[in-house]
């Protein structure tokens, strides 16, 4: 298993999940992914390190009473790294996104904000500092795919330009591409095929629920 050193701004770097109930989230995905954790707090609040083969991968953490109140679902958000969280945050404006939550330090771990973009699908930006990121993604049982689904493909495109200007010049990739389903960013992890039947077996409440 590798480590990471550093994400690439423009890709994403970060997965954590906001649930009403993080203990049962807890048992719900331990016996599918073989993730530990590591409980610890950040600014006065419990947040959970996700862990696999002792490297963090993600975070867990239990939604405000104030979110809950606003309806805010149990979610996994998707971080993207950034060079400058406030740079990008300006772009966003610039090309129709909206900002739910302004560039605000982590403590020394990093600066991040909260954005949408035109079509209301929620993302979040990561300028590390001390903290890069998931240390493995891309291997079994950690992040590996990201994805957009949304109602308006060519308004949510209007994002690209967002990234582009970051990442062209060093030759990476050339845009995001979007789907016409949806208005959500979503996470993807990796899995081996002997996962399958717990995963079913999680499925039909056999192993705790999440959320």
């Amino acid at each position: 298993m590798s480590t990471m050193t550093q994400h690439a701004a423009g890709m994403f770097c970060w997965s954590q999940l906001g649930t009403k109930d993080p203990e049962g989230a807890k048992k719900f995905y331990a016996p599918l992914f073989g993730w530990t954790y590591e409980d610890t707090t950040i600014g006065g609040d419990k947040f959970t390190l996700l862990k696999k083969g002792g490297k963090t991968i993600g975070g867990l953490y239990g939604l405000m009473k104030e979110q809950i109140d606003h309806g805010v679902p149990p979610t996994w958000e998707a971080y993207v790294a950034v060079e400058s969280a406030d740079e990008v945050v300006a772009r966003v404006k610039k090309h129709g996104g909206r900002i739910v939550m302004e560039p605000f330090d982590v403590l020394d771990h990093g600066r991040m904000a909260v954005c949408q973009d035109p079509t209301t699908a929620t993302f979040s930006l990561w300028q590390p500092k001390k903290q890069i990121g998931a240390e493995v993604i891309n291997e079994v049982d950690t992040m590996c795919w990201n994805e957009l689904i949304t109602k308006d493909a060519a308004k949510a495109d209007t994002m690209s330009k967002v990234w582009i200007p970051a990442v062209n010049n060093a030759g990476r990739y050339g845009r995001w591409e979007y789907s016409s389903m949806g208005q959500v960013m979503r996470d993807g992890f990796a899995v081996g095929d002997a996962l399958r039947d717990t995963i079913a077996a999680a499925g039909n409440g056999q192993s705790g629920r999440a959320g």
